[in-house]
């Protein structure tokens, strides 16, 4: 009766510990994800893909060595200025098992204006030149475009972005890197490009 008594005693207990450690593992799961974003947006405000890809699982062409070729190109200057004020806040966290869905609310650089009157350059300019040539079309626009965002600088916008995660190797890490990465630090460009090309 005694080892009976003893062997419920201890059953209870393990009962307890398990439903005690449950809270914790989804904390210590959620603090290692979060530190996962705070990573990578700490790349971002510096506008080093090399830091944000250490997070991200297959950063793909989400390279160093392209965005530093990109980082030297003048018109995206202001841009990186402003990355310093990038701000973000989690919204959400879902997980199931090594599978982890985050939405963050963020405050990023927009060239939306300036890209969108540097187009309108050059749609007028293109038509009383018809036989521009590839390369001086891209210099053009490029010029035009650093005018424009001298000229009504970088705003400021407010989006959502949502990172799928897996833990590998006991660590988390953003699955893959897609459009939004470009955009986070080169002021939505990339989407507004593609915007404009299909007008």
């Amino acid at each position: 009766m005694k080892h009976r008594k003893t062997w419920m005693l201890a059953m209870v207990m393990m009962l307890l510990f398990a439903v005690s450690a449950c809270p914790v593992q989804a904390a210590s799961k959620k603090s290692q994800i979060k530190k996962v974003v705070k990573t990578y947006m700490a790349g971002a405000r510096k506008t080093s893909a090399k830091k944000m890809s250490k997070v991200i699982k297959s950063p793909g062409h989400f390279n160093f060595t392209l965005n530093q070729a990109l980082r030297a190109v003048p018109y995206f200057r202001d841009v990186f200025k402003s990355n310093t004020k990038i701000k973000y806040k989690i919204q959400s966290i879902r997980t199931v098992g090594k599978k982890a869905r985050v939405t963050v609310r963020v405050l990023s650089p927009n060239i939306k204006t300036a890209s969108e009157k540097a187009w309108a350059d050059l749609l007028s300019y293109y038509s009383k030149n018809p036989k521009l040539t590839e390369d001086q079309v891209n210099t053009y626009f490029y010029n035009s475009l650093e005018n424009n965002i001298s000229k009504y600088g970088v705003q400021m916008y407010r989006h959502t972005m949502v990172f799928n995660m897996t833990k590998t190797g006991g660590r988390w890490k953003i699955n893959t890197s897609s459009d939004a990465d470009y955009d986070l630090i080169y002021g939505n460009f990339l989407t507004i490009y593609k915007e404009i090309l299909k007008k």
